[in-house]
């Protein structure tokens, strides 16, 4: 497992890049998540390279957005979809699993 230190919090993170990847992987998270805390267990170890060394032939990404609920988050869902769709355009290249 690896201690993850998020470089930024919104958009797409590859977490695992192969040469020639096969498939992108996307974790998105939920409602009041963030993009790496929602995957870190409670030894604070970031567990998605994890999956990396076990499908050594997929791409594996994180993704974040503005998910706050509890104060009301500032952009609206069709806003996020827009900047999602626009991301997945740019960076994909092989099979997508969400």
């Amino acid at each position: 497992m690896t201690h993850f230190q998020p470089v930024r919090d919104i958009g797409l993170s590859a977490v695992h890049q192969p040469q020639s990847p096969s498939a992108d992987v996307i974790f998105i998270h939920g409602l009041n998540g963030h993009r790496s805390l929602t995957w870190t267990n409670s030894s604070h170890e970031f567990w998605l390279p994890w999956l990396g060394e076990h499908l050594p032939d997929a791409r594996v990404w994180t993704y974040g957005y503005n998910a706050n609920v509890i104060f009301g988050s500032r952009d609206p869902l069709d806003h996020r979809a827009s900047e999602f769709l626009s991301e997945l355009l740019r960076c994909r290249s092989v099979r997508i699993l969400f």
